[in-house]
């Protein structure tokens, strides 16, 4: 695997990107069954996209009611 030109502009493009995350991201998570959970999953995969983008999708279809 070769180098990166720069290992520091890597680190310092990391840490702007987490402060940036921080400032203006929040992370919402709820509990489930594993198995129910296992199953979301499982059809999120089937169907080509991420939890993240199916949860997305729910949330702002939810705050448009």
């Amino acid at each position: 695997m070769p180098k990166a030109k720069n290992p520091e502009k890597k680190d310092s493009v990391r840490r702007a990107q987490n402060k940036y995350q921080l400032a203006n991201f929040k992370v919402v998570g709820c509990k489930l069954p594993k198995a129910e959970a296992e199953a979301f999953v499982e059809k999120v995969n089937q169907s080509g996209t991420s939890v993240n983008a199916v949860l997305l999708k729910m949330i702002k279809k939810y705050m448009e009611e």
